[in-house]
Protein backbone atom coordinates (compact mmCIF):
# COMPACT_ATOMS: atom_id res chain seq x y z
CA UNK A 1 0.00 0.00 0.00
CA UNK A 2 1.19 3.56 -0.78
CA UNK A 3 2.78 5.20 2.26
CA UNK A 4 0.79 8.42 1.82
CA UNK A 5 -2.41 6.34 2.14
CA UNK A 6 -1.23 3.86 4.76
CA UNK A 7 -0.33 6.43 7.41
CA UNK A 8 -3.66 8.34 7.54
CA UNK A 9 -5.53 5.03 7.40
CA UNK A 10 -3.61 3.78 10.42
CA UNK A 11 -4.43 7.00 12.31
CA UNK A 12 -8.12 6.62 11.36
CA UNK A 13 -8.14 3.00 12.52
CA UNK A 14 -6.62 4.01 15.86
CA UNK A 15 -9.22 6.76 16.32
CA UNK A 16 -12.09 4.37 15.58
CA UNK A 17 -10.66 1.80 18.02
CA UNK A 18 -10.54 4.43 20.75
CA UNK A 19 -14.04 5.62 19.89
CA UNK A 20 -15.47 2.11 20.22
CA UNK A 21 -13.53 1.37 23.39
CA UNK A 22 -14.64 4.45 25.37
CA UNK A 23 -18.26 4.85 26.52
CA UNK A 24 -20.02 7.67 24.68
CA UNK A 25 -21.05 9.28 27.99
CA UNK A 26 -17.39 9.70 28.94
CA UNK A 27 -16.50 11.76 25.87
CA UNK A 28 -16.53 15.50 25.25
CA UNK A 29 -17.07 16.89 21.76
CA UNK A 30 -15.41 20.08 20.55
CA UNK A 31 -16.77 22.17 17.69
CA UNK A 32 -15.70 25.59 16.54
CA UNK A 33 -14.11 27.75 13.88
CA UNK A 34 -11.06 29.92 13.37
CA UNK A 35 -10.04 32.64 10.98
CA UNK A 36 -7.35 35.20 10.50
CA UNK A 37 -5.28 37.37 8.20
CA UNK A 38 -2.09 35.86 6.83
CA UNK A 39 0.97 36.81 4.80
CA UNK A 40 2.48 34.31 2.36
CA UNK A 41 6.08 34.40 1.11
CA UNK A 42 5.77 32.04 -1.89
CA UNK A 43 8.22 29.50 -3.26
CA UNK A 44 7.90 31.10 -6.72
CA UNK A 45 10.67 33.61 -6.00
CA UNK A 46 13.22 30.78 -5.81
CA UNK A 47 12.15 29.13 -9.09
CA UNK A 48 12.18 32.16 -11.37
CA UNK A 49 14.67 34.26 -9.37
CA UNK A 50 12.37 37.26 -9.24
CA UNK A 51 11.40 39.83 -6.65
CA UNK A 52 7.90 38.66 -5.77
CA UNK A 53 5.65 40.68 -3.51
CA UNK A 54 4.15 38.67 -0.65
CA UNK A 55 0.58 37.47 -0.96
CA UNK A 56 -1.98 38.43 1.68
CA UNK A 57 -5.52 37.38 2.49
CA UNK A 58 -7.99 36.00 5.02
CA UNK A 59 -8.16 32.27 5.77
CA UNK A 60 -10.99 30.52 7.64
CA UNK A 61 -11.87 26.99 8.65
CA UNK A 62 -13.59 24.59 11.07
CA UNK A 63 -12.32 22.93 14.25
CA UNK A 64 -13.62 19.51 15.32
CA UNK A 65 -12.44 17.34 18.18
CA UNK A 66 -13.26 14.45 20.49
CA UNK A 67 -11.86 14.18 24.03
CA UNK A 68 -11.99 10.44 24.75
CA UNK A 69 -10.64 11.10 28.27
CA UNK A 70 -9.21 14.23 29.96
CA UNK A 71 -5.79 13.09 28.70
CA UNK A 72 -6.53 11.77 25.19
CA UNK A 73 -7.91 13.97 22.39
CA UNK A 74 -8.20 13.77 18.61
CA UNK A 75 -8.81 16.85 16.48
CA UNK A 76 -9.18 18.03 12.89
CA UNK A 77 -8.86 21.65 11.77
CA UNK A 78 -8.54 23.50 8.50
CA UNK A 79 -7.75 26.85 6.93
CA UNK A 80 -9.13 27.74 3.51
CA UNK A 81 -9.13 30.92 1.48
CA UNK A 82 -7.64 33.09 -1.22
CA UNK A 83 -4.42 35.11 -1.07
CA UNK A 84 -3.34 37.58 -3.73
CA UNK A 85 -0.71 40.15 -4.60
CA UNK A 86 0.00 42.77 -7.27
CA UNK A 87 3.21 44.58 -8.12
CA UNK A 88 4.82 46.66 -10.85
CA UNK A 89 8.35 46.29 -12.16
CA UNK A 90 8.36 49.99 -13.06
CA UNK A 91 10.10 51.64 -15.99
CA UNK A 92 13.76 50.82 -16.50
CA UNK A 93 16.26 51.39 -19.29
CA UNK A 94 18.41 48.49 -20.53
CA UNK A 95 21.35 50.11 -22.37
CA UNK A 96 22.80 46.79 -23.49
CA UNK A 97 19.53 46.10 -25.35
CA UNK A 98 18.76 49.73 -26.20
CA UNK A 99 15.23 49.64 -24.91
CA UNK A 100 12.90 50.67 -22.10
CA UNK A 101 11.10 47.94 -20.17
CA UNK A 102 8.09 47.97 -17.85
CA UNK A 103 5.83 45.29 -16.47
CA UNK A 104 3.17 44.32 -14.01
CA UNK A 105 2.37 41.05 -12.22
CA UNK A 106 -0.70 39.66 -10.49
CA UNK A 107 -0.62 36.60 -8.24
CA UNK A 108 -3.58 34.68 -6.85
CA UNK A 109 -3.63 31.47 -4.83
CA UNK A 110 -6.39 29.42 -3.21
CA UNK A 111 -5.16 27.46 -0.19
CA UNK A 112 -6.44 24.26 1.41
CA UNK A 113 -4.66 23.46 4.67
CA UNK A 114 -5.87 20.54 6.85
CA UNK A 115 -4.30 19.36 10.13
CA UNK A 116 -5.17 16.27 12.15
CA UNK A 117 -3.73 15.43 15.56
CA UNK A 118 -3.92 12.73 18.21
CA UNK A 119 -2.69 14.27 21.48
CA UNK A 120 -1.90 12.88 24.93
CA UNK A 121 -1.35 14.82 28.16
CA UNK A 122 1.84 13.55 29.78
CA UNK A 123 1.98 16.27 32.48
CA UNK A 124 -0.53 18.84 33.68
CA UNK A 125 0.81 21.61 31.40
CA UNK A 126 2.27 19.42 28.62
CA UNK A 127 0.69 17.53 25.74
CA UNK A 128 2.47 15.66 22.95
CA UNK A 129 0.82 14.85 19.64
CA UNK A 130 1.25 13.05 16.36
CA UNK A 131 -0.69 14.09 13.29
CA UNK A 132 -0.96 14.28 9.55
CA UNK A 133 -0.98 17.43 7.41
CA UNK A 134 -2.45 17.94 3.93
CA UNK A 135 -1.89 21.07 1.84
CA UNK A 136 -3.03 22.09 -1.62
CA UNK A 137 -2.41 25.32 -3.52
CA UNK A 138 -4.12 26.36 -6.76
CA UNK A 139 -1.86 29.14 -7.90
CA UNK A 140 -2.02 31.60 -10.82
CA UNK A 141 0.55 34.18 -11.89
CA UNK A 142 -0.09 36.65 -14.72
CA UNK A 143 2.75 38.86 -15.97
CA UNK A 144 2.53 41.60 -18.60
CA UNK A 145 5.66 43.20 -20.10
CA UNK A 146 6.17 46.14 -22.47
CA UNK A 147 9.37 46.96 -24.37
CA UNK A 148 10.06 50.14 -26.39
CA UNK A 149 13.22 50.26 -28.54
CA UNK A 150 15.54 53.28 -28.92
CA UNK A 151 16.07 52.72 -32.64
CA UNK A 152 12.36 53.08 -33.33
CA UNK A 153 10.07 54.33 -30.50
CA UNK A 154 7.07 53.12 -32.49
CA UNK A 155 8.42 49.56 -32.37
CA UNK A 156 6.61 48.25 -29.29
CA UNK A 157 6.68 44.65 -28.13
CA UNK A 158 4.29 43.46 -25.43
CA UNK A 159 3.78 40.05 -23.93
CA UNK A 160 1.34 38.42 -21.54
CA UNK A 161 2.39 35.30 -19.65
CA UNK A 162 0.14 33.17 -17.48
CA UNK A 163 1.41 30.41 -15.25
CA UNK A 164 -0.89 27.96 -13.48
CA UNK A 165 0.70 25.94 -10.68
CA UNK A 166 -0.98 23.10 -8.80
CA UNK A 167 0.74 22.08 -5.57
CA UNK A 168 -0.21 19.07 -3.45
CA UNK A 169 1.79 17.90 -0.43
CA UNK A 170 1.15 15.82 2.67
CA UNK A 171 2.97 14.09 5.49
CA UNK A 172 3.26 13.41 9.23
CA UNK A 173 3.77 15.95 12.00
CA UNK A 174 5.09 15.55 15.54
CA UNK A 175 4.96 18.18 18.26
CA UNK A 176 3.97 19.37 21.71
CA UNK A 177 1.76 21.94 23.43
CA UNK A 178 2.42 23.75 26.72
CA UNK A 179 -0.46 25.52 28.48
CA UNK A 180 0.02 27.80 31.50
CA UNK A 181 -2.87 29.36 33.46
CA UNK A 182 -2.64 33.13 33.99
CA UNK A 183 -5.82 33.60 36.01
CA UNK A 184 -8.81 31.41 36.74
CA UNK A 185 -10.14 31.98 33.20
CA UNK A 186 -7.18 33.19 31.12
CA UNK A 187 -4.29 31.05 29.91
CA UNK A 188 -1.27 31.15 27.62
CA UNK A 189 -0.52 28.30 25.23
CA UNK A 190 2.41 27.49 22.93
CA UNK A 191 2.30 24.81 20.23
CA UNK A 192 5.34 23.66 18.26
CA UNK A 193 5.51 20.93 15.63
CA UNK A 194 7.95 19.55 13.09
CA UNK A 195 6.71 18.56 9.65
CA UNK A 196 7.86 16.13 6.98
CA UNK A 197 6.02 15.87 3.69
CA UNK A 198 6.27 14.80 0.08
CA UNK A 199 4.51 16.47 -2.80
CA UNK A 200 4.22 17.35 -6.46
CA UNK A 201 4.36 20.73 -8.22
CA UNK A 202 2.72 20.88 -11.67
CA UNK A 203 3.26 23.89 -13.98
CA UNK A 204 1.45 25.10 -17.08
CA UNK A 205 2.78 28.16 -18.96
CA UNK A 206 0.88 30.14 -21.58
CA UNK A 207 2.37 33.09 -23.44
CA UNK A 208 1.02 35.60 -25.98
CA UNK A 209 3.16 38.19 -27.79
CA UNK A 210 1.92 41.47 -29.31
CA UNK A 211 3.99 43.67 -31.65
CA UNK A 212 3.45 46.96 -33.46
CA UNK A 213 5.60 48.86 -35.92
CA UNK A 214 3.64 52.10 -35.52
CA UNK A 215 1.85 53.59 -32.57
CA UNK A 216 -1.48 53.13 -34.37
CA UNK A 217 -1.06 49.66 -35.89
CA UNK A 218 -0.85 46.70 -33.56
CA UNK A 219 -0.80 43.10 -34.61
CA UNK A 220 -3.00 40.59 -32.87
CA UNK A 221 -1.22 38.42 -30.37
CA UNK A 222 0.77 35.39 -31.40
CA UNK A 223 0.20 32.58 -28.95
CA UNK A 224 3.23 30.53 -28.02
CA UNK A 225 2.93 26.74 -27.52
CA UNK A 226 1.74 25.74 -24.06
CA UNK A 227 4.54 24.37 -21.88
CA UNK A 228 4.00 21.96 -19.02
CA UNK A 229 6.42 20.45 -16.56
CA UNK A 230 6.48 19.15 -13.01
CA UNK A 231 8.73 18.06 -10.20
CA UNK A 232 8.50 16.18 -6.93
CA UNK A 233 9.63 17.55 -3.57
CA UNK A 234 10.71 16.27 -0.20
CA UNK A 235 9.95 18.85 2.50
CA UNK A 236 10.88 19.71 6.07
CA UNK A 237 9.16 22.36 8.13
CA UNK A 238 8.10 23.80 11.45
CA UNK A 239 4.87 25.27 12.77
CA UNK A 240 4.71 27.63 15.78
CA UNK A 241 1.55 28.99 17.44
CA UNK A 242 1.60 31.15 20.61
CA UNK A 243 -1.94 31.76 21.88
CA UNK A 244 -3.64 33.86 24.57
CA UNK A 245 -6.99 32.33 25.51
CA UNK A 246 -9.95 32.54 27.84
CA UNK A 247 -12.41 29.83 28.87
CA UNK A 248 -15.82 30.73 30.25
CA UNK A 249 -17.71 27.57 31.16
CA UNK A 250 -17.90 25.57 27.90
CA UNK A 251 -16.73 28.36 25.56
CA UNK A 252 -13.03 28.81 24.65
CA UNK A 253 -11.81 31.91 22.78
CA UNK A 254 -8.23 32.13 21.50
CA UNK A 255 -6.21 34.95 19.96
CA UNK A 256 -2.93 33.78 18.49
CA UNK A 257 -0.10 34.03 16.01
CA UNK A 258 0.88 31.39 13.48
CA UNK A 259 4.25 30.93 11.77
CA UNK A 260 4.84 28.12 9.30
CA UNK A 261 8.11 27.52 7.45
CA UNK A 262 8.65 24.80 4.83
CA UNK A 263 11.91 24.05 3.02
CA UNK A 264 11.60 21.91 -0.12
CA UNK A 265 14.16 19.75 -1.90
CA UNK A 266 13.43 19.53 -5.64
CA UNK A 267 13.72 16.10 -7.26
CA UNK A 268 12.51 14.10 -10.30
CA UNK A 269 11.89 17.05 -12.61
CA UNK A 270 11.11 17.20 -16.32
CA UNK A 271 11.52 21.01 -16.53
CA UNK A 272 12.86 22.46 -19.83
CA UNK A 273 16.48 23.58 -20.02
CA UNK A 274 15.68 27.31 -19.83
CA UNK A 275 14.02 26.87 -16.41
CA UNK A 276 16.88 27.13 -13.94
CA UNK A 277 15.52 25.25 -10.95
CA UNK A 278 17.30 25.63 -7.60
CA UNK A 279 18.18 22.65 -5.44
CA UNK A 280 16.07 24.03 -2.56
CA UNK A 281 13.23 26.49 -2.18
CA UNK A 282 11.38 27.81 0.86
CA UNK A 283 7.87 28.94 1.69
CA UNK A 284 6.54 30.93 4.69
CA UNK A 285 3.06 31.62 6.02
CA UNK A 286 2.48 33.84 9.06
CA UNK A 287 -0.31 35.91 10.55
CA UNK A 288 -2.78 36.49 13.36
CA UNK A 289 -5.92 34.43 14.00
CA UNK A 290 -8.89 34.05 16.37
CA UNK A 291 -10.76 30.88 17.20
CA UNK A 292 -13.99 30.13 19.10
CA UNK A 293 -14.71 26.60 20.37
CA UNK A 294 -17.59 25.02 22.24
CA UNK A 295 -17.17 21.96 24.46
CA UNK A 296 -20.33 19.82 24.32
Amino acid sequence: MNRSVAFPLSIFSLIMSLYLAVPVSAMDYIIGAKGGYFVWEPFFKDIYHQDVKNGTGALFGPILGIAFTPDLTVSVSGLFGEQSSHWDQGNSYRPERQRYESGTSYMEAFRYDIDTALSYRVLTPLRVFIGYKYQRLDYSLIQSDRKVYDSDPTNIRSSSDEMIIDVERHGPALGFNVTMPLTRSFFFSMTFSGLYSVGTFEFEERSRIYESTTAQEAQFGTEEPVRTFSFDVREYGINLEPVLGVQVESVIINLGLRYQYIKSKIRNTDAPDDVDLPDWMDDRLYGVFMSVMFVL
